[in-house]
């Protein structure tokens, strides 16, 4: 008799299993969910991303993250909008700092809780569809959502599946966007207009299936990706990225460097932040053009350094390498040439005089 209970038991225990796979299985071929239809689409994106700027993802930040950012910000045009808390849905990067790259998986959730955007232009009020980036999502100080004071907005552009214009206004001009549809009879735009922008009233529109799609906007018309796992790399935008003027000379890698600075310095139109370009280009162009002329790589990280030196910024600065420690040797560093050291009694004794030191020919 035990063993039939036993026996029984272990039957009851492995059909228990068996349903728990079932159920599983079902929610990932888009069968049944909380006794409600599911539709097939993504449910995991992974990809990965490699960088040249290495200050932003080795030295600012050091909890590494990706997330699902809600677009709502572009869509409205809206620079301030924040990412609700109940949006964000974060997954793991695995940051490789040596290659200067990272790679990531995201798992998407049933039913995401962003806003939701009407962007099919048929003057319609209907509910929409909801809009999303994957991006960058790193933790700077507190919980390791973006809220209070560590808040990020719904135009993300650093590291993300969107490739973003900073020459017009930071629009979308490429990459790869997450829509959800509630049901079947959302629309959303085929292509870019004619005015070449996102989600504009001239863009044309296609219907998506309810559920997840991933939209290539590199394609003309968008190809809408409904495959279960979806790889899509986050770009590095080019105003970002490190400039290589090593094959310039030493002329034309500083014209092309003063002239992007000159353009996208952070605090131009700030006064007491913005140097006189002119006046400091009048100073430096002579410096830089007899370093030319004499193959002199040291004087060039001078000039470069002079360059620096007129930004009322301490954001602002020249790493020289070897130059560095050569400036500093000939200028900062030194002394009188004796150490001292202080006794018990508080009287101050000289213990080494350095030979040929200033202090050694002067009591000498």
């Amino acid at each position: 008799m035990k063993k039939r209970i036993l026996s029984f038991l272990a039957v009851a225990v492995i059909a228990g299993f068996l349903l728990s796979a079932c159920s599983v299985v079902e929610l990932f071929s888009g069968n049944k969910i909380a006794g409600e239809a599911v539709p097939p689409g993504p449910v995991l994106i992974t990809g990965g991303f490699e960088y040249t700027n290495d200050f932003v993802v080795e030295t600012y930040y050091v909890e590494h993250a990706v997330g699902l950012l809600d677009m709502t910000g572009f869509v409205l045009r809206d620079k301030e909008w924040e990412l609700p808390v109940e949006s964000q849905v974060l997954g793991y990067m695995d940051l490789d700092a040596e290659n200067n790259s990272a790679t990531y998986r995201l798992s998407l959730p049933a039913v995401p809780e962003g806003e939701f955007n009407d962007v099919d232009n048929d003057n319609k009020k209907e509910k929409g569809l909801q809009i999303f980036t994957v991006g960058y999502n790193p933790n700077l100080t507190g919980g390791v959502f973006s809220e209070g004071d560590d808040r990020s907005l719904g135009w993300p552009g650093y590291l993300a599946s969107v490739k973003t214009d900073s020459e017009n206004q930071d629009e979308v001009k490429g990459g790869k966007l997450i829509i959800w549809a509630a049901d079947s009879d959302q629309e959303f735009p085929s292509d870019f207009g004619a005015d070449g922008l996102l989600i504009t009233e001239d863009d044309p529109v296609a219907s998506v299936p309810a559920g997840y799609s991933v939209v290539d906007l590199d394609q003309s018309p968008f190809i809408f990706i409904t495959d279960q796992v979806v790889d899509i790399t986050l770009y590095e935008p080019d105003d970002i990225a490190v400039k290589d003027f090593s094959d310039l000379s030493y002329t034309e890698a500083f014209d092309a460097f003063f002239e992007i600075v000159r353009k996208e310095y952070a605090f131009n139109g700030f006064e007491g932040k913005e140097p006189d370009w002119d006046t400091v280009y009048a100073d430096l162009q002579p410096k830089i053009a007899r370093a030319e002329d004499e193959r002199d790589a040291y004087g060039y990280f001078l000039a470069l350094r002079d360059f620096s030196l007129a930004f009322n910024d301490g954001h602002v600065g020249v790493n020289g390498g070897d130059f560095d420690y050569q400036y500093n040797e000939d200028n900062l560093l030194g002394g009188y040439g004796f150490a001292v050291r202080e006794l018990d009694d508080g009287r101050v004794i000289v213990v080494f005089i350095l030979p040929g030191g200033s202090a050694d020919q002067v009591f000498s």
